[in-house]
């Protein structure tokens, strides 16, 4: 039997493939109806895996719910993934439910992919008639061209100061723009920016020949920072890479990311304080810093979570590096008792990092 065109008539390709009738009348009926994920017919399960494709937390809601709506009491709760009751009579059938699902689902756009060698940013609304404006250090080579994300064309940057890198937008707005940088780009300095407030997610980095990430992003608007795929291998500095962004909730560090030539990491990632705390900082490398202030301010007042820095904890003390330098994870706790406080231990008493925490788990 073909997968189903279109997932809202899910429930309807089960029933009759398992010849039930197509009256529905009692709660156990409807249990009986739908087993487990591994025990749904093939087909059902290829219609699901398109929608959880399309949109995996959606996807994953909408199944939840439809299977929710087979063993929930009478009545059906009051809103199903922003369904009125009023939508629907309660019990009226899994299909109709299902349809809302789905038609929730199809809405979605599906997430835009992007080359791994792009540098990729996202700005808030801008209203047409405003400018974004990108600085960038002086250092290396620029040639690289920048996508706006709006009508026009790209422009061709091949210095740090061209005028290029201040963009006005025309069109009806507010919009927020996708930002796309290929070529060589070798640092940004958003901070400097008089639009850095504008700036709402580093999407990735990219593989842009970057030499610094010192004050990328500092004290900006951003809410996310991710460094997607990327290749900081000639990064020589990224001190003040996030430091005292307000809005900035999810760090998502990639294990490409990095850290080898960096010399300096000093508030790299200080005075985030409503960050999630699942940040992966395991694949750090600090054996490069050359200054025992080097990793000063580290993590400064930014929530970290135990399991995370647990990790980073085991995942440093395997590394070798300069003694007598100060860490700073001032929110952070440690699990008591096994491997990580072994490394945390090991890290202070016999590789001389001096580490700033809040201490075990009580």
């Amino acid at each position: 039997m073909a997968a189903a065109t279109h997932p809202g008539q899910l429930y309807a390709i089960y029933r009759n493939s398992m010849g039930k009738s197509d009256t529905i009348k009692t709660n156990a009926q409807k249990r009986a109806r739908l087993p487990a994920w591994n025990l749904l017919p093939p087909e059902i399960q290829a219609a699901w895996g398109a929608v959880f494709a399309a949109a995996p937390s959606e996807g994953q809601a909408c199944y939840e719910t439809f299977v929710a709506s087979v063993d929930a009491a009478e009545p059906i709760p009051a809103t199903i993934l922003g369904v009125t009751a009023a939508d629907y009579p309660p019990w009226a059938g899994l299909l109709t439910i299902n349809q809302h699902a789905w038609d929730r689902v199809a809405s979605i756009t599906p997430a835009p992919t992007y080359g791994v060698e792009e540098m990729v940013l996202k700005t808030r609304a801008i209203t047409g008639g405003g400018s974004f404006e990108i600085v960038c250090p002086n250092i290396g080579v620029y040639d690289a061209v920048i996508d706006w994300g709006d009508s026009y064309d790209p422009d061709v940057i091949t210095s740090y100061n061209q005028s290029e890198l201040d963009h006005f937008y025309d069109d009806d707005g507010p919009t927020e723009y996708i930002i796309r940088i290929t070529g060589s780009f070798p640092g940004i300095n958003m901070s400097l920016s008089p639009d850095k407030d504008m700036l709402k997610e580093v999407i990735q980095l990219g593989q842009t020949g970057l030499l610094t990430l010192s004050s990328a992003f500092y004290n900006t608007g951003i809410e996310k920072f991710a460094t997607g795929v990327c290749d900081t291998s000639q990064v020589t500095t990224g001190a003040l890479m996030c430091y005292f962004c307000p809005n900035l909730v999810s760090i998502d560090i990639d294990p490409s990311f990095d850290t080898s030539n960096m010399i300096d990491m000093q508030n790299m990632f200080n005075y985030c304080a409503l960050c999630d705390g699942d940040i992966r900082l395991e694949g750090i490398d600090i054996s490069g810093i050359n200054s025992t202030g080097g990793l000063n301010g580290f993590m400064s007042s930014t929530p970290m979570n135990t399991d995370r820095y647990d990790a980073t904890l085991i995942a440093w003390n395997q590394q070798t590096f300069l003694p007598g330098m100060t860490v700073h994870f001032t929110l952070a706790k440690y699990t008591p008792g096994g491997a990580a406080e072994a490394a945390r231990t090991n890290l202070i008493n016999v590789k001389a990092l001096d580490i700033a925490d809040s201490g075990p788990v009580t």
